[in-house]
């Protein structure tokens, strides 16, 4: 059974499956770039007929600078892995018109201009490579060896030392506090009981980081992250099955700024209607797929929550995807679901009384379409993991 909102039980420790392997690489790799274009002197304040723009750097003079680096090894591979890292947030066009290209175009580090999308995972990520960074420093609490029960165990720490720690360095205000962000840490993936035997416990259990914070990686490195998340993560997938997940659905009149493809799918478009349509599908927003049986566990830790939406003239401002279960890939912050509290990487369990939890996107888009079309009015019932719920 799924809980309501409100009604979540406590349910026994289980040990969660990786997230944070290509994600977590991302945002450290693209920050140690960002810091190290600063100390480059790459990144600066620079005028384009008559208008200055703050805190940014050129395509062409970026890639000299990377390959020179050995972040990579041609001028192709360096723009391919800088669109890497604007596809995930990380940088940006300076008014949002290119792809990264090798061209005297302007880019600007999200960071450097506030538009940085802190979603709780990715604020949890920086706030342990603060930690680490911070925690290596005392010897008191990291230790590079540890004897317990004939083996030994490097760069290790009891879980009751790093509550100490973050409680008496200001890194949370209370024991509970930092309980509560060091079981965070390790639900996603960051740090780890050396046995994976406990979840993390204000006890004498020994647990490592997973990352390396400190080390300083090439751009090079995402590529091996990307091939083997690539081998790993969706090894039981047909490629029928992720060619469908690949096309999202954008819910919106069918007179509205949108184009049917070969499929029959929306496209996705939340831009103005003078921008060009990006010609590739967007990056998924999950950080890691689950099936609707995973959902469902009772141990998920999924809460269900029910949202009214009425459209506007444009439609309900929404884009799904996924071959089942069904997610929210994008949200329109101006329309009509942003709202009514829909946000990306809900699941879609019911639409207008109907389960779609096992469904397509293309099913669920008609279902949507269908209430858009008659009365504009729908009755959503999303599933948001517990981590992501803000109390």
């Amino acid at each position: 059974m799924i809980p309501e909102a409100g009604e979540v039980n406590n349910m026994e420790d289980r040990i969660p499956p990786n997230r944070f392997d290509f994600i977590g690489d991302i945002l450290l790799i693209g920050e140690q770039l960002r810091i190290q274009m600063h100390k480059g002197g790459l990144i600066s304040d620079r005028r384009y007929h008559l208008r200055t723009y703050n805190c940014c750097f050129m395509g062409s003079e970026t890639v000299d600078w990377l390959v020179n680096r050995g972040h990579a090894t041609d001028r192709n591979t360096a723009v391919i892995l800088m669109r890497l890292l604007q596809d995930n947030y990380i940088l940006h066009h300076v008014v949002d018109d290119h792809q990264f290209k090798d061209e005297m175009l302007f880019y600007r580090f999200r960071k450097d201009d506030g538009t940085f999308p802190w979603h709780k995972d990715g604020a949890i990520f920086l706030k342990a490579q603060r930690i680490c960074n911070r925690v290596k420093k005392d010897a008191n609490v990291l230790h590079q060896e540890y004897q317990c029960d004939g083996q030994t165990f490097y760069n290790v720490f009891m879980g009751s030392d790093l509550v100490d720690w973050m409680v008496s360095n200001g890194e949370a205000t209370s024991r509970e506090d930092a309980h509560r962000t060091c079981r965070e840490f390790l639900e996603n993936d960051i740090i780890k009981h050396v046995t994976n035997d406990h979840h993390f416990k204000d006890l004498t259990l020994l647990y490592q980081f997973k990352h390396n914070f400190s080390s300083t990686g090439k751009l090079m490195d995402l590529l091996k992250t990307r091939k083997r998340e690539s081998s790993t993560g969706d090894s039981t997938r047909t490629d029928s099955e992720s060619s469908a997940d690949s096309i999202p659905i954008n819910i919106r009149r069918q007179n509205s700024d949108c184009s049917y493809n070969d499929n029959d799918t929306f496209r996705t478009s939340l831009r103005s209607s003078n921008s060009p349509p990006s010609s590739q599908p967007l990056k998924s927003v999950l950080l890691c797929k689950l099936t609707a049986d995973e959902i469902e566990d009772p141990e998920s830790r999924f809460i269900k929550k029910t949202i009214h939406v009425m459209s506007d003239p444009v439609g309900f401002g929404f884009v799904v995807r996924g071959n089942s279960p069904t997610y929210v890939q994008t949200v329109d912050p101006d329309g009509p679901a942003a709202h009514a509290g829909l946000k990306i990487r809900q699941y879609l369990y019911s639409v207008n009384g109907t389960n779609v939890l096992r469904k397509g996107h293309q099913d669920v888009a008609k279902l949507v379409l269908d209430s858009l079309e008659v009365d504009g009015y729908m009755i959503l019932e999303v599933l948001t993991h517990s981590h992501e719920v803000i109390s």
